[in-house]
Order: structure tokens, then C-alpha cells, then sequence
């Protein structure tokens, strides 16, 4: 059964919302990744154990980043279908996505059975990569 109208407007709220959290988080990730670099410009170097936190520390922040910028991504896709009246439609096979999927997973693009299917065709192997 299709969206009706408050179903498809309380989503479209969640994800504006959510939208401005993220570019919140993100604007304070770059001021705080500022401040860093700046007091790690003109503080004394530290031994490689502080460098290796260092590092890993940027590289946790990085990654954070990407997956907000993933999110906001999709959540952009989200109200795009939304405006264009295809929003709770699955790309796979065209059948209306429930709302409970979708206030699960609001930007979800597929029905449960289709996600189902291509978890299990695009699964990455489970065998250790060493």
C-alpha cells in the first residue's frame, strides 16, 4: 500500500531534520579538525606512540566523515524521490516499500524481500584476508 499523506510528510520531516544534524556535525568536524591542526602545528613532537595515536585519530575522523557524507547523500536521494512522487517505491521491483521499513530505514531503496536478495548476491566474503 502507497504512502499516504502524513506517512510521506512525517518522513520527509525526519529526514530534514536529520539532514541538519548531520551538516551540524560535519561543520563542527572541520572546525574541530582546525583546532587540531593548528595546536599540532606548534606543539613539540611527540614519540611514535603519540604519532600513531595521532593518526589513528584522524583516520576515526576521517571515516566518521565519509559516513555522514554517505548518509547526507542518501538522504538528498530520499527527498529527491519524494519530490518526484517515487519515494516508498523499491528500485528492484517497483512494489511499494511498508512504512514501517521506511521509518526503520528512511532512506531504504528496496522492499525487504529485494534487500534480502541483494545482501545475499553482493554479500562480501566472510573468509580472512590475511
Amino acid at each position: 500500500m502507497p504512502l499516504d499523506r502524513k506517512e510521506d510528510e512525517a518522513l520527509r520531516r525526519f529526514l530534514e531534520a536529520r539532514k541538519r544534524e548531520l551538516m551540524a556535525e560535519l561543520h563542527d568536524d572541520i572546525e574541530r579538525s582546525r583546532e587540531d591542526n593548528l595546536a599540532n602545528q606548534s606543539a613539540p613532537a611527540g614519540d611514535a606512540g603519540d604519532e600513531s595515536v595521532a593518526e589513528l585519530l584522524a583516520h576515526l575522523d576521517q571515516f566518521d566523515a565519509s559516513r555522514d557524507v554517505g548518509e547526507l547523500r542518501a538522504i538528498d536521494a530520499a527527498l529527491r524521490r519524494i519530490d518526484e512522487g517515487a519515494y516508498g517505491r523499491c528500485e528492484e521491483c517497483g512494489s511499494d516499500i511498508g512504512y514501517e521499513r521506511l521509518k526503520a530505514s528512511p532512506t531504504a531503496i528496496r522492499c525487504i524481500v529485494c534487500q534480502r536478495q541483494y545482501e545475499k548476491t553482493h554479500a562480501s566474503p566472510s573468509t580472512p584476508t590475511l
